[in-house]
């Protein structure tokens, strides 16, 4: 297994960790694809609702803050007291993971922190937490990337220039696994805690002037 930046860990003995196994693998997949799934959810008139409204409202936004700070302080303190933390989480983790991804569409809730923070809650250590984190990003940057380069083709871009579409696209896609990537390489090395004080200064700044 490597971490995300891809460096191979050495084993208990020195050596580098040959890899997982093809059943590690599938687990994996399975639960990526579980994990994807409460995201269809995003589509839904309603939650797409109350994201906007949730953008005009500050107090909400401070609350968000300080709710991502609790998850935080929680997964790290749940971490401290695993002896054998799991490498793959389990077909309903998987999917508790993937909702704690739905929740993060609200500002304010951080995907990469309530990723993280559920799958080490649920039993994960700190580094496989954020592999799946960031694997399971991969496919909601990407829609997301695609769903804003189709709402630029229905509002203006002209059709006849499709190489504009996909540069942008890509970009965007690029541009968001990059700056994930390099979270997650943070949140590998200095952990999650130095991030909890700074949200709740940051959200009761924002209930306090909002």
């Amino acid at each position: 297994m490597t971490d995300p930046t891809g460096h191979v860990p050495a084993d208990s003995h020195g050596r580098a960790a040959s890899g997982s196994s093809p059943t590690d693998a599938r687990a994996l997949l399975f639960a990526l694809v579980l994990g994807t799934l409460p995201l269809a959810a995003a589509l839904a008139p309603p939650v797409e609702g109350l994201v906007i409204a949730t953008e005009h409202y500050p107090k909400a936004i401070g609350v968000c803050f300080l709710v991502t700070a609790a998850m935080l302080g929680f997964a790290e303190w749940r971490a401290r007291r695993q002896h054998r933390p799991q490498e793959v989480p389990r077909p309903l983790q998987a999917l508790l993971i993937g909702l704690a991804q739905l929740v993060a569409i609200l500002p304010g809730i951080s995907r990469s922190g309530s990723t993280i923070a559920a799958a080490m809650a649920l039993g994960l250590g700190r580094l496989p937490a954020a592999r799946f984190s960031f694997l399971l990003a991969i496919p909601a940057i990407l829609g997301a990337s695609l769903k804003e380069a189709i709402g630029l083709m229905k509002h203006g871009m002209p059709a006849a220039d499709p190489l504009a579409f996909i540069i942008g696209f890509l970009v965007s896609f690029v541009v968001g696994v990059a700056t994930l990537r390099v979270l997650l390489v943070l949140l590998v090395r200095v952990g999650v805690l130095p991030f909890v004080p700074y949200l709740v200064v940051l959200g009761l700044a924002v209930l306090v002037l909002g």
